[in-house]
């Protein structure tokens, strides 16, 4: 009897002490999880100072590199404006959308066609960038990005003949009318505010 009584004393103990251990562990987690989230919120905080920070004259450069090529292609330079703001208003190489486009134009590359499954415009893609911007060059860049993503809205508006269906079509949104009808919007608004703002200077 004494010896079940011990055991259970024993049981008992080791049973409090585990707890006591367990509760410690939970503690120096939630401790761990609060520093974490200060780091992160630092983190995201020099993100956001850094985006409000983002040089003018990346803006500047990026209208600049849009503009020349507009005319070069004879599009309305403050349509392409437009559609480039609408893409990418920070005007970050970078910046890569969810389908997986790519740059200050948001051109689909040929590897997010390859994760899509569409070998074929993947190719087509890589040979475009190519003829376009030649071999030792790449969407990353912003010239090639500008050029090749220009080209393609001029191809489209060839296509189409229409410049709805061309914005729709280089947005992806064709067979999409509500998707198609906020991006036309989008763009057009921007482009009758830049000639506004341009028949006022």
């Amino acid at each position: 009897m004494i010896t079940r009584d011990r055991a259970a004393v024993f049981i008992l103990y080791c049973f409090v002490v585990l707890l006591l251990l367990t509760t410690v562990r939970i503690r120096q987690l939630e401790h761990e999880r609060d520093a974490l989230q200060r780091q992160l919120t630092s983190v995201i905080h020099a993100l956001d100072s850094m985006v409000a920070a983002r040089p003018r004259d990346l803006l500047e450069e990026r209208d600049s590199l849009v503009a020349r090529e507009a005319r070069a292609l004879g599009l309305p330079v403050q349509l392409a404006l437009a559609v480039a703001w609408v893409e990418n208003r920070h005007a970050d190489s970078l910046a890569v959308s969810y389908a997986g486009a790519l740059g200050l134009m948001q051109v689909m590359t040929p590897e997010a066609f390859r994760v899509r499954g569409d070998t074929v415009q993947a190719t087509y893609r890589a040979v475009y960038i190519r003829e376009v911007c030649g071999s030792d060059h790449n969407l990353h860049e912003r010239v090639c990005n500008v050029r090749v993503g220009l080209r393609i809205y001029r191809d489209y508006l060839r296509h189409h003949r229409n410049e709805y269906q061309a914005l729709a079509a280089y947005n992806g949104a064709l067979g999409k009318p509500r998707a198609a009808q906020r991006y036309v919007n989008a763009v057009r608004i921007y482009a009758r505010a830049l000639t506004t703002i341009g028949a006022t200077q």
